[in-house]
């Protein structure tokens, strides 16, 4: 019986070295600072990510917004409507007598078509060689 217990205090003596050797709480704290460290590389990365894609979004935000019809009717353009819908594109679509609807800045215009003018074509100058 003397002999087993021995035994087992130089069992647990060795395992306590051998515990204490290992530091197990020195590795678990060593660890919990790396994972900390890539909670934050993560974080910090994922960041830089988003405030690339917010500008970038704020740069197509721009580009839209420049070729918005909204933005060119702003500018004091317009958009002229036969009374089918079409869009009015040349004095061959309008008839006299008939209304057209304008879009503007800030709403519509209901107009009567009283006459139709075509433009003079202008002529091309001739390279004389």
């Amino acid at each position: 019986m003397q002999q087993q217990i021995r035994l087992s205090s130089r069992r647990s003596e060795r395992v306590q070295q051998r515990l204490a050797q290992v530091q197990p709480m020195g590795r678990i704290h060593r660890l919990q600072q790396r994972v900390q460290q890539q909670e934050y590389r993560l974080q910090q990365g994922m960041e830089r990510q988003l405030n690339g894609y917010r500008q970038r979004f704020g740069v197509a935000c721009s580009q839209l917004e420049a070729v918005s019809p909204l933005a060119t009717l702003a500018r004091g353009y317009s958009v002229t409507q036969t009374p089918q819908g079409e869009l009015l594109k040349t004095t061959k679509q309008a008839q006299v007598g008939e209304m057209l609807k304008t879009r503007l800045q800030d709403g519509w215009v209901e107009s009567e078509v009283k006459t139709v003018t075509v433009a003079k074509k202008p002529r091309k100058k001739r390279v004389v060689e």
